[in-house]
């Protein structure tokens, strides 16, 4: 994504992230960002992503922005499965369109997002990371 600031990568990845002509309704909580304006120590990183700082500085990244979205299951907001098999029985009853949509969310996520439930996942569904490294 080029833009010229963070606020407008921020703005860019909730419009892109929230639905057809409406954006995510709290970017500031449903964005992530590395360093962010609290003044949190920029070498440290989140502590939900490994090896932040590292990645960026190999690619020559001032910041990373990212979606930070609640979870939600069953159109439960802040719900999710219980076991990594419900995420599998969901996904298997979902409607072909969902399904081909929920496949292509899950193969374009990064891979440092390596989970119990996305390694069940692929080895249930076989949806295996599409790309092996995002840049």
């Amino acid at each position: 994504m080029k833009v010229d600031t963070l606020d407008d990568a921020v703005k860019a990845l909730a419009k892109r992230e929230g639905s057809p002509g409406k954006p995510l309704k709290n970017p500031g909580r449903d964005i992530g960002r590395w360093p962010d304006e609290r003044g949190d120590d920029p070498k440290a990183g989140p502590a939900n992503i490994v090896d932040l700082p590292t990645w960026a500085a190999e690619r020559h990244f001032d910041y990373v922005i990212w979606t930070a979205l609640r979870p939600r299951f069953n159109d439960v907001e802040g719900q999710h499965p219980k076991t990594k098999e419900d995420a599998v029985a969901h996904l298997r009853r979902l409607s072909k369109d969902q399904r081909a949509k929920a496949k292509e969310y899950v193969q374009y996520a990064p891979q440092q997002i390596c989970t119990a439930y996305r390694e069940h996942i692929a080895s249930c569904l076989g949806w295996t990371p599409a790309i092996t490294d995002c840049c």
